[in-house]
Order: C-alpha cells, then structure tokens, then sequence
C-alpha cells in the first residue's frame, strides 16, 4: 500500500494542488473519488507555511472503508497503458478520459483495481472530433464502476 503513495513533501514539490489525507494517510488527489459521502466523518482544511496549497484532512466513520477500498493494488494511467496500449503505440501522445472527463492533470492519478470497470483504447484519427486535431494520438478511455451504478 506504501509503495504507492507519495511523500507528503514531494507531492506537495510537484504538485499545485492541496495535499489529500485520509485518516493520517497521504493519498492520490482522485482517491476522493472512490470514496461515498455518506463514509465521511468530517473534512478539515488547512493552509501552511510548509504547503502553500493546503491540506484537506478527511476523517472516515469507519476506518475499515478506506481500508477495503485500499486492499486491492492500486493502478496508474502508466499501469494501464502498459496493460491496454500495444507496445508499438505507447510513444503517441495519450489522452485519458475517466468517467467521460478528461484528465488535464495525470500526475498522481490511481485507481483502486476493485474500481475500474472497462478501458478501451481507440485512435485519434477514428473519432470524427480527434482526426483533424490529434489524429496521431491515442484516447484511453476508463469507465470506472462509478459510472455503471
């Protein structure tokens, strides 16, 4: 579980956005993603001198949640790549579209492997909108099981 999750100061080097942590764990910005409302204790905001863009702090009702949604491996976009981009196309650039949003900011992206439903890969030039702006590049797809709910 560790071997995924970032330093608290690393991520906050590279990143612009508020360090994520969920009963005193550091996690992936889109772990909030996976994580029901109704699960959540309550939610703390804090500026720093040591974290310019903040800590969100989330307490859960019940610990056992976040670790059940953390038991399985948790994937990044570069897990599924290698996993669904044949390796003659995984140089083209890659636009990821999760849950029908595109993904501006993939660095730090996981996704619990219990939560991705499907991943398609299809080529920029085979979509009407893609093959006059980025013909040459590859959409990825992940539908999460969120979105089948």
């Amino acid at each position: 579980m560790m071997g995924v999750l970032t330093s608290v100061k690393a991520q906050s080097l590279v990143s612009s956005k508020p360090i994520i942590m969920v009963d005193s764990i550091t996690m992936p910005h889109n772990i909030l993603t996976f994580i029901k409302p109704e699960d959540i204790k309550a939610v703390h905001v804090e500026k720093s001198k040591d974290y310019a863009d903040g800590i969100i702090y989330v307490a859960m009702k019940d610990h056992q949640v976040l670790l059940d949604l953390l038991k399985g491996k948790m994937l990044s976009l570069n897990d599924l790549k290698n996993t669904y981009v044949p390796a003659a196309d995984r140089k083209k650039p890659i636009l990821y579209v999760m849950d029908f949003k595109l993904l501006t900011d993939t660095a730090g992206i996981r996704i619990p492997s219990a939560h991705y439903h499907k991943v398609n890969v299809f080529k920029g030039e085979d979509s009407p909108y893609f093959k006059t702006v980025l013909p040459n590049a590859l959409i990825v797809t992940i539908n999460t099981v969120l979105m089948i709910q």
